[in-house]
């Protein structure tokens, strides 16, 4: 696929916006095809435009039943286009565990990247960033928005090397029925490379 411009109104097509979901508390949320994605209190840490997490948000509630579906990742990028417009780049399509991002010409420049866990699989922690997220983010040199097929939306640092979830599992991303959803547990709301690193080392 190829690239994909649009733009954001105050309260419509992918924009922040002023909540009016109750479960949102004080947070924000954001309008995506008339739904509401609420928040965590992590947004308030992110040091990102409003607008790129909009987009970044967008394009994974956009693609979310394909990897679920397929069981593969979907991956790509939200970037500056020569226009100074946000668009996306891909998404493309990878494996069950991995997925190539599309190649971004100048003068587009990229500002953060977002891809698919795929579906939920019993060999595979797929509610929580991997090792080779925080690997890949940080030789990348930009943060990235990470979907879980339990509905999650996490956002991975590159500088400071933590994963914190962004929304979900309710009022997010649409998540796919199956009884993993109930049976893996994320224990925290955030994780850094260490953390990982232990969890795919010692299982806990």
């Amino acid at each position: 696929m190829g690239q994909k411009s649009f733009w954001f109104a105050a309260t419509t097509g992918g924009a922040l916006c002023a909540c009016s979901l109750s479960a949102c508390e004080e947070h924000h949320c954001i309008e995506i095809y008339s739904e509401n994605v609420c928040l965590s209190k992590n947004y308030s840490n992110i040091d990102l435009e409003e607008e790129l997490v909009a987009a970044a948000i967008y394009a994974l509630v956009s693609i979310q039943e394909r990897p679920i579906e397929e069981n593969r990742e979907y991956c790509g990028y939200i970037v500056i286009d020569r226009n100074n417009d946000i668009s996306v780049a891909g998404p493309n399509s990878g494996g069950r565990t991995y997925c190539k991002t599309p190649i971004v010409y100048k003068p587009d420049i990229i500002k953060v990247s977002f891809h698919t866990h795929g579906a939920f699989d019993r060999e595979l922690r797929t509610e929580i960033p991997s090792l080779l997220d925080f690997d890949s983010v940080k030789s990348e040199g930009v943060d990235a928005f990470i979907g879980t097929p339990g509905g999650r939306v996490w956002h991975l640092d590159y500088e400071t090397e933590i994963a914190s979830i962004l929304c979900g599992p309710e009022n997010c991303l649409r998540w796919q029925q199956h009884p993993l959803r109930n049976t893996t547990l994320v224990t925290s709301e955030q994780f850094t490379r260490s953390d990982i690193l232990r969890i795919e080392s010692t299982g806990r």
